[in-house]
């Protein structure tokens, strides 16, 4: 996992924390990565896309609302 403290958001640490992680990783003979963002993490998705990474797969989470908190039209 890769996270910046968010009194740290905005200082362009993201990019140079994730490319290091990256490089460690192809140290270690890995060819792919496949990584994991919530479609809600805006900073992280663009993160992501800087460095080249497209989706693959994007899943949804539902549940189900009880009756006596739905609202009218």
């Amino acid at each position: 996992m890769v996270a910046v403290d968010p009194a740290y958001h905005g200082r362009g640490l993201a990019v140079p924390l994730t490319a290091a992680g990256l490089a460690h990783l192809a140290r270690r003979g890995l060819r792919a990565v496949v990584l994991y963002v919530d479609g809600d993490n805006d900073r992280a998705l663009r993160t992501y896309r800087r460095l080249g990474f497209t989706d693959l797969e994007v899943h949804a989470q539902y549940r189900r609302v009880p009756a006596a908190a739905k609202m009218e039209p």
